[in-house]
């Protein structure tokens, strides 16, 4: 009997924690419906996060803009100071004693002191037919000058100013072979390339063969290296 009383008021006592318990619950859930009810709101626990869009700033764009390097040029030449001709040469020789027109080979070099002034010296050899008793005409120059113009472009116009000597066979009576010589003309270089042009020219050509002074002409054709 002891034990049937024990299990009873075990049964009772936990049929009371139910009821407890539900009744608890109960008040809970009405508190709550009420808190919703008067319009409160709840703490956030996380900042809040705005989504609202705005406008991307142009400084961003415009450093990139700034930051592309331009486009180099279609033609760059580097900055050479030496250059060698070498070409070809007509060489028209009029003077007392006989005139000759004279085919032979030009050579140069020049050193440019900046962007427009260039040290140049050179040498031109010209040969013309038998003349007398088949005495073959020979001619060689040699000088040194300036010469002015541009070195920075596609084309080159330029003007110069050279004087040295020159020398002419056939020997003639009571001549020397040797004379003073000057030349002075204009002429133009074509650019194909940093280190390579093409050049025209057309000079004045003074000579002193003879004990007397040559006016002559000469035309030179050819090619320009730049290093």
């Amino acid at each position: 009997m002891a034990s049937k009383r024990l299990s009873w008021k075990t049964l009772r006592k936990c049929a009371a924690c139910f009821c407890m318990t539900l009744g608890f619950a109960g008040i809970c859930a009405a508190q709550e419906g009420s808190f919703n009810a008067t319009g409160a709101e709840k703490p956030l626990l996380l900042p809040e996060i705005s989504l609202e869009a705005k406008p991307a700033s142009n400084t961003l764009w415009a450093d990139s803009a700034a930051a592309e390097p331009s486009p180099p040029p279609r033609y760059t030449w580097n900055d050479y100071r030496w250059e060698i001709e070498a070409g070809v040469t007509f060489v028209r020789f009029q003077s007392s004693i006989f005139y000759a027109s004279m085919v032979g080979f030009k050579s140069s070099v020049a050193y440019h002191l900046n962007d427009w002034i260039s040290a140049e010296g050179g040498v031109t050899t010209g040969f013309a037919p038998t003349i007398f008793d088949n005495e073959h005409v020979k001619y060689v120059d040699y000088m040194a000058g300036i010469r002015v113009g541009p070195h920075r472009g596609r084309l080159e116009p330029w003007a110069h100013v050279m004087v040295g000597g020159a020398h002419l066979l056939p020997q003639t009576a009571g001549n020397s072979q040797n004379a003073f010589a000057m030349r002075a003309g204009i002429g133009t270089d074509y650019r194909l390339n940093p280190v390579l042009s093409l050049r025209v020219e057309a000079d004045y050509l003074r000579t002193q063969f003879f004990s007397q002074s040559q006016n002559n002409f000469q035309l030179a054709t050819g090619a320009v290296f730049h290093f």
